[in-house]
């Protein structure tokens, strides 16, 4: 069962649960089966029951245990690797994030050919008639995934931002800057796919993915979150992640916060530390840092 049905599931049984603060039902969809595809596809594989290292007697509880922590049933080292792909996403923890039926029909068919068996040798076929057969190319199957810095310049050089995206995806689990960037693509809806979406339904993913790699470390996630923060009014909280994001060498972060202070904007005025960052900011050839530095006679060279 998806974790978005098993989790409901699990908090509408439970009677310590307040009625008040229980989720929404979430109906039983098509991104609900993709999640079963993908543990089928894992059964196949491994020839086993998704658990079965679990007893009986405490199997729902481990088990939704498990889901809630996001825990992930390991594959063999043997499993193709196009296979491991389609079962990971399949099985993701957020269902915006799972494959569409398209794509795993036609993943398996390219796997399909990859490893049928080849057309047996007519008997009326003689060793001098194999001389005549136009020699096809094989091509081995697997999906093309980007390294993490190879779609990053996929994306800014204006490439094949699909082929970017489909790599930030694959990446997002174990790297934080696949995530943060999943979340700019989100955001700016860089991809047909997710134009389709609601604007605020994507804004809002994309902000928690923001929120969850700029609390990482992720310079560029805590400039686009402190800026959200900034626009609605929360001051304080914008200050400390474009400080952190500043702290982290972002020349656009330097030269927001310096002017913050410079200029004392919804901040204690610091004109000493305003000038610090905007300098540094100015030195990183920012355009904005550099024309307040020559304004305000702020050496930067």
């Amino acid at each position: 069962m998806a974790p978005e049905k098993l989790l409901i599931e699990d908090e509408s049984n439970n009677s310590q649960v307040n009625n008040d603060i229980k989720r929404k039902k979430v109906p039983y969809d098509s991104k609900c089966e993709i999640y079963s595809v993908g543990a089928l596809l894992w059964e196949i594989a491994e020839l086993k029951k998704p658990h079965s290292d679990i007893v009986n007697t405490e199997m729902l509880i481990r088990i939704r245990e498990r889901v809630r922590n996001k825990y992930r049933e390991p594959l063999s080292d043997d499993v193709p690797e196009i296979w491991k792909y389609l079962v990971k996403r399949s099985m993701e923890h957020e269902p915006e994030w799972r494959l569409r039926i398209s794509e795993i029909c036609f993943n398996l068919y390219e796997l399909s050919k990859k490893y049928s068996d080849p057309i047996p040798k007519s008997p009326y076929m003689s060793d001098e008639d194999e001389n005549l057969i136009i020699d096809q190319p094989i091509n081995s199957f697997s999906p093309k995934i980007l390294s993490v810095e190879d779609a990053i310049r996929e994306h800014k050089s204006n490439g094949n931002k699909q082929l970017a995206w489909e790599s930030f995806k694959y990446h997002s689990e174990s790297n934080s800057e696949a995530k943060y960037w999943l979340g700019y693509y989100y955001y700016y809806a860089e991809i047909p796919e997710l134009q389709q979406l609601d604007q605020d339904e994507r804004h809002k993913f994309a902000l928690k993915i923001f929120r969850e790699t700029a609390d990482k470390g992720n310079p560029s996630a805590q400039l686009r979150y402190g800026m959200h923060l900034w626009k609605v009014a929360n001051y304080s909280e914008a200050i400390r992640y474009l400080e952190m994001s500043a702290n982290s060498g972002n020349s656009t972060a330097m030269y927001n916060i310096g002017s913050a202070y410079w200029n004392g904007n919804f901040v204690k005025k610091d004109q000493d530390k305003g000038a610090r960052y905007l300098k540094e900011a100015a030195m990183q050839n920012q355009p904005k840092a550099i024309e307040m530095c020559k304004t305000y006679n702020i050496d930067y060279r």
